[in-house]
């Protein structure tokens, strides 16, 4: 009897002492608790599924700097932004469930986006200059019937320089309103459809270039002086790289206007919907051949397309400029019943 209740007192003892080590122990963080309750099977599924949207970023992050071998990886080159985001994310989970390998990869898809993405953000110096000029950008869409929203935007911003996208008779006959205001214009001779409009404060001497394809508008140039300072102005709208002869297309006008601009020997301007981002090999290969700078650098990423689409958005509504002129702000402006967004850029000269 003796033996027996010393053995009962001993697992009295016993089970006190795991009661202690039970209140004494620190209780994992709220975030852990959920995910630390499913089972082997559903964590598979999650390095499954997250691990192969990781790997795809990874991948199409890569692809598009390979972009001058083929018209799909540039297409990849255009989306840095959103395999951060996926890299983020993915981090994220892999943290929650523990999965520490599969962070370290998550954690490479962001730091391969951020690198590119950053610089955008980051000052950058500039000539210091004294004749301020606001130039307003919009690819309207030529199936936008909004046209009171663009002209009350325009009339709202007080632009020098006004380059519209994509217009038609109508359009054309709507933008007659801002012609007291801005009594310049040039307008591509083929304007229905997809025609290009610039309107100005100061006169304009238009200029002829051939296009890559003979009967399309792809760009308007011109020439004006400001304070009597000779400027170039060229107003784009490259085809779409919707496919690799449209792509081809978009290629040859980024490298004539490069080569025209580089080639004049005074102040440039090229604003337009260049159908490209920043992150694309032949964006970069016409900057460096014009010697421009995008108006963007130091004021952010400013994504402009599609703006129905937020998720996608991308940039590819531009303003590049030459060196010798200040960038003193960029932004996007509000919406116009467009899929892009304007770009309202302040410059000095």
């Amino acid at each position: 009897m003796g033996k027996a209740k010393a053995k009962t007192s001993k697992k009295k003892t016993t089970g006190k002492k795991t009661r202690r080590k039970r209140r004494g122990a620190k209780p994992e963080p709220w975030y852990y608790r959920p995910l630390d309750l499913l089972d082997v099977e559903w964590r598979l599924w999650l390095v499954r599924i997250f691990g192969g949207l990781t790997v795809g970023a990874i991948a199409l992050s890569l692809l598009g700097y390979l972009g001058t071998f083929n018209f799909l990886f540039d297409l990849a080159a255009h989306f840095k932004v959103q395999y951060c985001a996926v890299g983020c994310f993915c981090l994220i989970i892999f943290g929650l469930i523990k999965n520490y390998r599969w962070a370290m990869l998550s954690m490479l898809c962001i730091l391969l986006n951020l690198t590119v993405i950053l610089p955008w953000y980051l000052p950058v110096s500039q000539p210091v200059q004294d004749q301020p000029l606001r130039v307003f950008l919009a690819n309207v869409n030529v199936n936008n019937p909004n046209y009171d929203q663009a002209i009350a935007l325009i009339t709202e911003e007080k632009p020098d320089l006004v380059a519209i996208l994509e217009t038609n008779r109508q359009w054309l006959q709507e933008l007659q309103v801002i012609e007291p205001y801005l009594p310049f214009s040039l307008v591509s001779p083929r304007a229905e459809g997809f025609g290009i409009a610039l309107y100005s404060r100061f006169p304009l001497k238009g200029v002829t270039i051939e296009p890559p394809v003979a009967d399309k508008d792809y760009h308007l140039v011109a020439n004006l002086s400001i304070q009597g300072r000779p400027i170039t102005l060229v107003v784009m709208h490259p085809p779409p790289p919707k496919d690799p002869t449209l792509t081809e297309f978009r290629n040859r006008e980024l490298q004539i206007i490069g080569n025209y601009v580089a080639g004049v020997g005074q102040s440039a301007i090229v604003v337009g919907d260049l159908n490209t981002t920043m992150w694309s090999p032949f964006y970069q290969r016409f900057a460096r051949q014009a010697r421009l700078r995008n108006s963007r650098l130091g004021f952010g990423i400013l994504p402009t397309w599609p703006s129905m689409l937020p998720p996608l958005y991308i940039p590819i509504d531009h303003c590049l400029v030459s060196s010798d002129i200040e960038v003193t702000n960029t932004r996007t402006g509000s919406d116009i019943g467009s899929d892009h967004l304007p770009v309202i850029t302040d410059l000095r000269l």
